[in-house]
């Protein structure tokens, strides 16, 4: 069920007075046999509303019912229902809604969620059993949690974590075409190109052959049919197998390779990926969400703020053979936030990594886990060499983003040694230890299709899993950011 917090509006003023109610979720069924104290794993909420399924099914489910933990799933500030009453999302209200702030709601809600064990179920948490976890802009949340609480949490896992802020994230691009390959790379650069001549000979007629005519600015357009591209690479995966489909004509579409006309192909590929993930033009264009109406399907123009004024994470054309058009640059990104807010907003990347650390993060006992085929891996944690210990990272070979927080059940070698390491580090540094000899929770583990779509359902709510799906079903997928 449901369970709420008041939180500060703003953590940084006490004399504010005004509260924030806060959503979170409990789950107690896997608490251990009642002779220690259970360790409390922590499940940060992201860019998206939340639901009872986070704290029920999915990998962190499976890793609590391992551990016979705990689990408490806390969502974001002004996502879902966590939001002043009444509140719109404009320029006035949004500016309470930060990585700081978010990062001192976490803080409130670890003794919180304490007092709340110990009052309604006897249970008292051990003070060294801790662990924060999240994925995407969570999973850095989790990361910059632990440097900065050490004394709250004893271990982060932070899955596909970005704790670099960055104004171009031209690498994006680059490796959402290594990952597309040589050939099917090349031919989506022959069919953008393709597209910005039409575009100058007869705009509406080449916007209307991919499905967007209502897109009046020509480069929201060459914006929404790239990041079509991008979200087949980024989400790729056993049950959402959409890059195959992009290049390799296999009955879906005619592909990109071959006699076919780029632009042609490129277009019957955009129409029935939208087809497939049931949205539309304007669920992709992030200069479209001028929706000010606080809502649980509202998300997207949230997260534009934080990009907006904090992270950046803007996705442009590389200089060298970019895969989208070079007229989606900064100056259209930096664009897009003016008319959004109708303020010149512009974020203070600096700022973010000169108190977080960016890629030198200062912190300890913190796990980064990264597949190899995700884009946000550039801005996130490879390599634990520099670190003498401190900090681990695990890289997941073939794997797109947040590999290791979908249900275990069609892991990768790859994705089962990530899991692996996430039982090594708690261990490690927790006295928890794995209790249910690694049976998978009751809500993680699914057969057939029905049980497939369940669990995807679960999934949208989650940054990491925007989309995902199964052949048979068609299902609303909101375009998530990370």
């Amino acid at each position: 069920r449901e369970r709420w917090m008041l939180q500060p509006l703003d953590h940084t003023d006490a004399q504010n007075g005004m509260e924030l109610p806060q959503r979170f979720f409990l789950n107690v069924q896997w608490a251990g046999d009642g002779t220690a104290p259970p360790p409390l794993f922590v499940s940060i909420g992201g860019e998206g509303p939340l639901s009872a399924r986070r704290c029920e099914a999915g990998g962190v489910a499976e890793l609590a019912h391992e551990f016979g933990a705990v689990l408490a799933c806390l969502e974001h500030r002004f996502y879902g229902k966590s939001a002043p009453p009444e509140s719109k999302l404009d320029l006035w209200n949004l500016r309470h809604l930060t990585s700081t702030q978010a990062l001192r709601d976490i803080a409130r809600f670890i003794p919180h969620v304490r007092g709340v064990l110990e009052s309604e179920y006897g249970i008292a948490v051990g003070q060294q059993e801790v662990v924060v976890l999240g994925c995407s802009y969570a999973g850095a949340l989790s990361a910059w949690f632990r440097t900065q609480h050490p004394h709250l949490a004893q271990v982060s896992i932070a899955g596909s974590g970005p704790v670099e802020a960055k104004l171009e994230f031209f690498e994006y691009d680059q490796v959402i075409a290594a990952a597309a390959g040589t050939s099917c790379a090349q031919a989506v650069r022959a069919a953008t190109a393709m597209v910005e001549r039409r575009l100058e000979e007869d705009a509406a007629g080449v916007k209307e052959q991919f499905g967007c005519k209502e897109l009046a600015h020509d480069v929201d357009f060459l914006y929404v049919i790239a990041d079509v591209v991008a979200y087949a690479i980024q989400y790729n995966h056993a049950s959402n197998r959409l890059l195959p489909t992009l290049c390799d004509g296999d009955g879906v579409l005619p592909g990109l390779e071959g006699d076919a006309d780029p632009v042609f192909a490129y277009s019957e590929y955009v129409k029935w990926a939208m087809n497939y993930t049931s949205t539309s033009p304007n669920d992709w264009n992030i200069a479209g969400f001028t929706n000010t109406s606080m809502s649980e399907d509202n998300m997207m123009r949230q997260w534009m703020y934080q990009s907006c004024v904090e992270f950046g994470y803007f996705q442009t054309a590389p200089v060298e053979m970019p895969l989208r058009s070079r007229r989606v640059d900064l100056a259209y990104h930096l664009e897009v936030c003016a008319r959004l807010f109708s303020a010149p907003l512009r974020p203070d990347t600096a700022e973010i990594n000169i108190s977080r650390g960016g890629k030198g993060i200062g912190g300890t006992q913190i796990l980064f886990t990264n597949g190899l085929a995700d884009p946000w891996k550039e801005l996130s944690i490879l390599d634990d060499a520099p670190f003498d210990g401190r900090v681990r990272a695990v890289t997941m070979e073939g794997e797109a983003h947040c590999a290791n927080w979908r249900p275990s059940e069609h892991d990768s070698k790859a994705v089962s040694a990530a899991r692996q390491a996430e039982r090594d580090i708690i261990s490690k540094y927790t006295s928890a230890s794995t209790t249910n000899n690694g049976q998978k929770s009751p809500g993680g583990s699914y057969s057939g299709w029905v049980g497939m779509l369940i669990v995807m359902v679960a999934l949208l709510a989650l940054c990491c899993a925007a989309g995902a799906g199964v052949a048979v079903a068609k299902i609303k997928a909101p375009r998530l950011p990370l």
